[in-house]
């Protein structure tokens, strides 16, 4: 969901901009959306590892492998 409105930025601040009087506080800032942009790449591994492990690869050893990756 993040990635998606990371995609959909300038959609959103074009949306966001007349309505800003009313959003006050709750647009994203140019920090806030650095910010989003770290936590899809802090949670990337993450989504990959539980990917993996929805496979046929789910035995307890290759658990325990992706566990000490992540």
């Amino acid at each position: 969901m993040i990635q998606s409105m990371i995609g959909n930025r300038n959609t959103a601040d074009i949306f966001c901009l007349p309505h800003c009087d009313m959003l006050e506080e709750n647009s994203l800032s140019v920090n806030g959306w650095d910010q989003l942009a770290d936590a899809v790449r802090i949670l990337q591994p993450f989504h990959s590892a539980t990917l993996y492990m929805e496979s046929d690869f789910a035995e307890l050893q290759n658990i325990l492998i992706e566990l000490d990756f992540l």
